[in-house]
C-alpha cells in the first residue's frame, strides 16, 4: 500500500504486517500517559498513527497531527528495539510538543521584516547588507530548531524510560548514525 500525507508527500509502506504491527504497538507505548487518559473528542488528543515505510534513508519523521513515519533504512541500522523507542519517542515528542507550529511562528515578524530588509537592499544594489540579514535570519531559524531537536531528545528520553526502555540505547543511535554517514564520534 501507500500512505499519502498532505502537505508532505506519498510514502510506499513497507509491505510488510509484523512490522508494521511492531512499529504501532512499540509507539503506542511511548504515548505519554496524559494523551493517553485524554477523550477521543478532545482537541488536544493527538491520534497517532505509525507507519514503516520503504526508504533507503536513515530518517523518521513525524507531523504535527501525529503520523509517525519510519523509513526501512534507519531499521535497518539499528541494533534494538530500545534504540528504535528512541527514535520513535523523539518523533512523538515533535508532535506532543507542537514544534511545527512552534518553528513556523517563531519571531515570525522579526524573520519577515529581515527578509523585506533583504529583499529591499538586494534590490538597491546593496548586496553585502542583504546577505547579512538573510545570514541573520537563517541563524535565528537554526539555532531555534536546534533548540526544540534537544527538547525532542529529553523529552523521547522520558517516554522510552516511562515505556521500560533503557535509555542508554539512544545515545548508540546517534553514534550509529554518524558511522553510516561517515562522521567519527
Amino acid at each position: 500500500g501507500e500512505i499519502k500525507i498532505d502537505k508532505v508527500g506519498n510514502y510506499k509502506l513497507l509491505p510488510d504486517q509484523d512490522v508494521q504491527d511492531y512499529v504501532t504497538a512499540l509507539g503506542q507505548s511511548l504515548i505519554p500517559e496524559y494523551q493517553r487518559q485524554l477523550p477521543a473528542n478532545d482537541p488536544r488528543k493527538i491520534p497517532f498513527q505509525f507507519h514503516v515505510v520503504v526508504d533507503d534513508q536513515v530518517n523518521a519523521f513525524a507531523t504535527p497531527n501525529g503520523i509517525v513515519v519510519v523509513n526501512s533504512g534507519l531499521m535497518e541500522l539499528l541494533d534494538n528495539e530500545a534504540q528504535l523507542a528512541a527514535v520513535v519517542g523523539h518523533e512523538i515528542a515533535h508532535a506532543t510538543h507542537e514544534h511545527t507550529w512552534r518553528q513556523q511562528n517563531f519571531h515570525k515578524k522579526s524573520r519577515f521584516g529581515l527578509a523585506i530588509a533583504g529583499a529591499l537592499a538586494q534590490a538597491y544594489g546593496m548586496s553585502s547588507l542583504a546577505d547579512i540579514a538573510n545570514m541573520v535570519n537563517g541563524a535565528s531559524v537554526n539555532g531555534h530548531q536546534r533548540d526544540l531537536e534537544n527538547q525532542s531528545d529529553r523529552i523521547g528520553l522520558q517516554y522510552m524510560v516511562a515505556a521500560g526502555y533503557d535509555a542508554r540505547q539512544a545515545p548508540a543511535v546517534w553514534k550509529l548514525m554518524a558511522q553510516k554517514n561517515g562522521v567519527s564520534s
